[in-house]
């Protein structure tokens, strides 16, 4: 039978007193500090032994272990405290450095756009300088009518001269190539240029010009080779001459009145395509100059409406992108406790333009108030100065002389009869009159038109045409940013159109009628006169927008390049440099804060410098060029060519002929890139050391100063006090 144990009460130990566990403590801290010397009598028989702490030597903690393990414990606090600091200085710093970075990454964006408004500007400026280069403002403006008493002379020698022209042996034929031909140029296709009447003037103009001139030089040769053959058909043992005179009438009229019949056709065909482009050009120069003004006056942080003078604090499209920008960073590194600000204040930040300087409009004031010359000096037509040109003209001269020379000698005779006593004066008068008359006619030939400037009554430039280009400084003109920034794409886009003027692609050519010489000079004075119409808003009344290019601050068209700004640190500070400051107030230490009190109870600043710079560079000669056909390598612009810079000052460059001669690469938008008009938009930023001057860097102490400056008085006392130690701030 199984016996049930039963259990005895429970025991339970005696509670320690804390009395008794103090003894206890101080009794462990005697052994480790008395060891071996400790004796203990609580033994009955009070013998001496030895602590138990102690009764085991193996690893023995002494007193300098103790010591060396809190020494340790606080070179540890202290080495996680520096650490914690240099993190919270490295976030500080980085905070400091993405704020400048990022602003200044703003402003350069700020640059390049108002780099590419001043190159739209240009490229649309250059499209009105090829068309109206053309046919003229009178074409632009759909002008009629404009008569040119040079233009009905010819014709009236071209009706006078017809009539002998044809050649005997081939009568018929002849004269209907004759007639239609003379038709052609005295009255124009349709008839629009009957009487002397024109709608056209530029390169159109003078090329027809010099068609009828060399028309009506063909005619003569034509009329001495028929008196030739009729003279010669008297003169039996001459008949021979009519071989050689019949042959230089046939080569006459199937190369040259061939050929002045094609071009003539052509310039016609030209004029109505140019009379096409003209009606576009309005939209470009009153819709589109317009607007890409605005954009780039809003980019460079100036009022569209009155370019000199920027828009007010804070309201550009740079000012309110960086206010963004910070306040977006702000947010970022709130977790860490720091503020970002910006010196200057991002509201009060410009970037380092401004508007070009307007033209001079009053021709009181000193310079070449006339109307722009082309300096481009060749190459002289080929045409006017070949063997066949010089032969005509001699020839010309020699039949001018005879023939006028006989007529002036029975003027003479008329005279002298006259003056006898009784004879019919009313007769020899009218005889006398229509003597005059053919003895204009047969002054044929006025002044050959000169190459370099056309025709004297071109609508473009005679003083008595509504249509004339305006008088101005072109020599002041021509060094001014909205020139070079037009200049090298008037070069790009006519190398083709002059190439194809030149060698021409099968008949369709204009070597004869001298257009390429015409058409380089033309645009190059449109190019000087557009550039100041557009500058000056001439002619579109007050109250319109006025276009500007901009230009870097202290910029001159003279001294480009050459700005103080290059020389004198403290300016180029001033303009292309900001500052970020990141502050972070004072914060107890993370370990041991007994031990390690504030250093500075106001906080901690960062300080960031960076700057806009041009990567494209800066290579330019020591000295000021004051001829140079080129324009400077400058990168620091606001016309940033592709280095080298290869773009030409306006004047006298003479047009490649490595160019492919079909226009028609024009309008498809293929042609081949010209170097001298490429462009590489290049304005950056980058972080750069604190500026150390004697006093501290210059732009921060007085944006710092300034009454209006946002900062907080602790971070502006910081600011100070760090700026008299300025190694201290630097990075």
């Amino acid at each position: 039978m199984h016996q049930q144990t039963r259990l005895g009460p429970v025991v339970r130990a005696p509670k320690t007193s804390p009395q008794s566990f103090r003894q206890r403590v101080r009794r462990v801290l005697m052994e480790i500090y008395l060891g071996d010397q400790l004796e203990t009598t609580e033994d009955p028989g009070c013998q001496t032994r030895r602590s138990p702490i102690h009764s085991n030597e193996d690893g023995k903690i002494t007193l300098i272990t103790t010591v060396t393990l809190m020494f340790f414990l606080v070179l540890i606090c202290y080495i996680a405290n520096i650490g914690n600091s240099i993190r919270q200085k490295m976030e500080l710093q980085n905070a400091a450095d993405s704020a400048a970075y990022s602003i200044a990454l703003w402003q350069a964006r700020g640059m390049n756009a108002t780099t590419v408004s001043n190159h739209m500007l240009g490229e649309a400026s250059a499209l009105i300088v090829m068309v109206e280069s053309l046919g003229g403002r009178i074409q632009t403006e759909k002008g009629k009518d404009y008569y040119s008493s040079d233009s009905q002379k010819y014709n009236t020698q071209i009706e006078f001269l017809k009539v002998g022209a044809p050649n005997p042996a081939l009568a018929a034929i002849d004269r209907k190539i004759i007639d239609n031909v003379s038709k052609l140029l005295t009255e124009g296709l349709g008839g629009h240029e009957k009487g002397g009447k024109h709608s056209v003037g530029a390169t159109i103009f003078d090329g027809k010009m010099t068609l009828k001139y060399s028309y009506t030089l063909s005619l003569i040769v034509k009329n001495a080779c028929t008196a030739g053959i009729l003279a010669v058909r008297l003169i039996p043992p001459l008949v021979w001459i009519e071989i050689p005179l019949t042959a230089i009438d046939i080569a006459i009229t199937l190369t040259m009145v061939a050929k002045i019949a094609q071009e003539f056709a052509f310039l016609e065909g030209l004029q109505v395509v140019s009379g096409l482009l003209a009606k576009g050009l309005p939209a470009i120069e009153k819709a589109l100059i317009p607007a890409v003004s605005i954009y780039g006056a809003t980019a460079a942080g100036h009022s569209p409406l009155a370019p000199g003078g920027p828009i007010s604090s804070g309201e550009t499209t740079v000012n309110r992108a960086a206010a963004e920008t910070l306040e977006r960073l702000n947010e970022a590194w709130a977790g860490q406790k720091i503020e970002l600000e910006m010196v200057p204040d991002v509201a009060q930040m410009t970037l380092p333009l401004a508007a070009e300087k307007e033209p001079k409009t009053s021709s009181s004031s000193a310079g070449s108030w006339d109307m722009p010359e082309s300096l481009w000096d060749g190459p002289n037509d080929r045409f006017f100065e070949s063997k066949l040109m010089e032969e005509l003209q001699k020839f010309h001269r020699s039949v001018d002389k005879v023939l006028g020379g006989g007529v002036r000698f029975i003027g003479v005779l008329i005279d002298a009869i006259s003056l006898i006593p009784g004879l019919g004066s009313g007769e020899l008068g009218e005889a006398r009159e229509k003597l005059n008359d053919a003895l204009d006619k047969l002054s044929l030939l006025p002044q050959q038109p000169d190459y370099r400037n056309g025709c004297p009554e071109n609508p473009c430039h005679h003083e008595s045409s509504q249509w004339k280009l305006a008088k101005f400084d072109w020599q002041a003109e021509r060094k001014s940013q909205w020139v070079r920034g037009t200049f090298p794409y008037v070069e790009s886009y006519r190398e083709p159109m002059i190439r194809w003027m030149q060698t021409g692609t099968g008949p369709l050519d204009l070597e004869l009628c001298n257009a390429a010489t015409y058409y380089t000079h033309w645009t190059n004075r449109y190019t000087l006169a557009k550039s100041w119409e557009i500058r000056s808003n001439y002619g579109q009344g007050a109250g319109r927008l006025t276009p500007r290019m901009f230009v870097l601050k202290e910029s001159s068209p003279d001294k480009k390049g050459y700005e103080a700004w290059t020389d004198d640190d403290d300016k180029a500070e001033e303009l292309f440099v900001v500052y970020g400051v990141a502050f972070r107030p004072a914060a107890k230490a993370h370990f041991g804060a007994p031990l390690f009190p504030k250093s500075n109870s106001e906080g901690a600043i960062a300080i960031s410098a960076a700057m806009i710079y041009n990567a494209n560079g800066r290579n330019v000669p020591a000295q000021n060029p004051t001829n140079s056909l080129k324009q400077l390598n400058n990168g620091w612009d606001t016309l940033n060519w592709l280095p080298p810079v290869a773009a030409n000052e306006w004047g006298g460059q003479r047009p490649r002929n490595d160019v492919d001669g079909n226009p028609w690469h024009v309008l498809k938008g293929d042609l081949k890139a010209n170097r001298n008009s490429q462009v590489q938009i290049n304005w950056q930023a980058k972080l750069v050391p604190l500026t150390v001057n004697p006093d501290g860097p210059q732009k921060l102490e007085k944006s710092v100063n300034l009454s209006g400056s946002k900062l907080d008085a602790e971070v502006k006392e910081l600011i100070i006090e760090g700026l008299k130690r300025p190694e201290l701030i630097t990075h």
